[in-house]
């Protein structure tokens, strides 16, 4: 059995969120997120591999606020692809905090 990674937990909310790799967009779907990394699922085929870079975008239902992510791939397995979040702009962290901390307020 493998010792889970993870630090922060992750949590799921509405939103309209878009993945980026090489020039293209792919609609994908947000399954969770946490303060360092996510989880999303698409029906695309996205040549994505280990160690590639992307950037997610994530617009939250209800607002129009527009968070880019740059990130890498961890995996990318039958539709479901797992990135973790590259060093962001400090403004880009404290809006992912604040979309977080906010599921936390309900």
């Amino acid at each position: 059995m493998t010792k889970e990674k993870r630090v922060f937990n992750r949590i799921t909310f509405p939103s309209q969120t878009t993945l980026f790799h090489k020039k293209k967009s792919y609609p994908v779907e947000l399954k969770n997120i946490s303060l360092q990394g996510a989880t999303v699922e698409t029906s695309n085929h996205i040549e994505l591999i280990k160690g590639n870079s992307c950037v997610l975008r994530i617009v939250p239902k209800d607002t129009t606020s527009v968070l880019d992510l740059d990130a890498m791939a961890m995996y990318c397995e039958n539709g479901s692809i797992g990135v973790q979040f590259s060093e962001n702009n400090p403004q880009t962290v404290k809006e992912l905090r604040l979309i977080i901390s906010s599921h936390f307020d309900k």
